[in-house]
């Protein structure tokens, strides 16, 4: 894509809206080619928004379960949490056999969210919060039964592994320069 955006002549449409756009997509585009040498798929343990515990449960939240054909979307959408988990965690085997991690501050922070979430009543899941007032008895056991089948035990698989495996090799350093240079 920033190939064939460096081929548009940026003089002819200097002045028009179009420029701004342009500027806006070849920053996304360089940043995007400058942020894949982090390799952050063998590392992103964060605590912050960028860490899947916060991503997932406000996708979760904003999921719209109005239907019944929204609410079957859901449910096949959600019960994939568990294979995103463990491929998450092989994720970060990889990363830790190539030498990448995150600090260990990053991962402690996680794993008492993992901590809090797993400790959190069922009902409070935002995996089950989708069913609305209103919404099916027979919708909300679902989501009831795929947090406790399949997404607390993934979660529970998650924490495990990074206690048991990922906090002991993670870097000190806070900086990501301290990760390989590839």
């Amino acid at each position: 894509m920033l190939a064939s955006l460096k081929k548009i002549d940026i003089k002819s449409i200097d002045g028009m809206p179009e420029a701004t756009t342009y500027k806006f997509l070849q920053h996304v585009l360089e940043s995007s080619v400058a942020y894949r040498v982090c390799r952050m798929e063998l590392w992103n343990v964060s605590p912050t928004y960028t860490g899947w515990q916060g991503d997932l449960p406000i996708a979760a939240g904003m999921q719209n379960t109005a239907r019944p054909e929204d609410q079957q979307d859901a449910i096949a959408r959600w019960s994939q949490v568990a294979q995103y988990l463990d491929d998450e965690i092989a994720n970060l085997q990889e990363g830790l056999k190539q030498g990448y991690t995150a600090p260990k501050g990053n991962v402690q922070s996680v794993i008492n969210q993992m901590n809090a979430m797993l400790a959190a009543p069922i009902a409070d899941s935002p995996f089950v919060q989708m069913a609305k007032a209103g919404s099916p008895a027979s919708f909300k056991a679902k989501l009831v039964e795929q947090e406790q089948k399949l997404i607390r035990p993934a979660i529970t698989r998650y924490r495990d592994f990074l206690v048991k495996t990922y906090l002991p090799a993670a870097r000190e350093a806070i900086g990501v320069s301290a990760n390989p240079k590839d």
